[in-house]
């Protein structure tokens, strides 16, 4: 009798497969990647943003006193208080009848 040990497998032993697929290197790294970085965004967008919160006024920085130069009577205003004005713009409409008696003659 014989001592024979049990033959154990080798590289030339297996069968070789004709239609293995290929594995492609990277692919599936990538497909992990983009959903890592779904995720990082999805979260940043959702995170909460810094704020500060308060009250506060306004002052321009640069402010002129208006006035009429003689007496007269408003008769209408133009333009609202604190509204946007050009140089040169009307603001209001005075009537005085000394003046427009001057300028007549």
């Amino acid at each position: 009798m014989t001592d024979q040990k049990p033959k154990e497998p080798n590289a030339h032993d297996e069968e070789p497969s004709l239609f293995e697929e290929k594995k492609e290197p990277g692919k599936k790294g990538k497909g992990k990647f983009f959903i890592f970085l779904l995720i990082v965004l999805g979260v940043l967008m959702f995170w909460p943003k810094p704020s500060i919160k308060g009250e506060a006024v306004l002052q321009a920085g640069k402010f002129t006193r208006t006035g009429p130069t003689s007496s007269g009577t408003l008769k209408e205003i133009l333009r609202e208080n604190g509204a946007m004005v050009k140089r040169g713009e009307a603001l209001a409409r005075f009537e005085n009848p000394e003046v427009e008696r001057r300028f007549e003659e």
